[in-house]
């Protein structure tokens, strides 16, 4: 998590170990070809898509997951590209795990695959007890999707690969 996310967008590392202890929670892990773990993907099925709006947060996420669920929720991509310069092979993990994630999906009985993604050039952290940063969070995400895919590298990571964005969700 630290080599992959900024501050202010990574989660904290409770939160992640209780990801982990989830046996419901899917992770693939890309290796590069001398076993240097170059990244991982969580991911959990659930209901639908509006079962996200139940949740408290991404650290409550597993509230929503279902075993027997039709949608695959994208729960965090890691990757080491960041802190990997001897690695070139890491370069594109990210996209090579969402795409393998999509994959999955497609021969797992899913009906629609969904994330929530991180803007990672919004340095604020946004509360839901705080209107104000809520509404800056929002301001920011809407502002960006108006500019094009390119200018949030956490937007574009999805929007360029036929995702659309719902709606902004803070305490993700």
């Amino acid at each position: 998590e630290e080599e992959s996310w900024g501050d202010a967008t990574r989660a904290p590392r409770g939160q992640i170990e209780a990801e982990l202890s989830q046996t419901a929670v899917n992770i693939f892990v890309a290796e590069t070809t001398d076993k240097f773990v170059a990244g991982a993907i969580y991911t959990q099925f659930i209901n639908s898509v509006s079962d996200v709006d139940r949740t408290g947060g991404a650290a409550d996420s597993s509230s929503i997951q279902d075993d027997c669920g039709q949608v695959l929720q994208l729960l965090r991509v890691n990757t080491r590209a960041r802190s990997s310069a001897d690695h070139a092979e890491t370069i594109g993990v990210g996209s090579l795990l969402r795409d393998f994630a999509i994959a999955f999906a497609s021969n797992s009985n899913v009906e629609v695959v969904c994330a929530v993604t991180r803007c990672t050039g919004f340095s604020a952290p946004v509360s839901l007890s705080t209107p104000s940063s809520v509404e800056d969070y929002t301001k920011y995400v809407m502002s960006r999707w108006a500019r094009g895919p390119d200018s949030d590298a956490g937007l574009s990571f999805h929007l360029k690969h036929g995702a659309r964005i719902i709606k902004p969700i803070p305490n993700w």
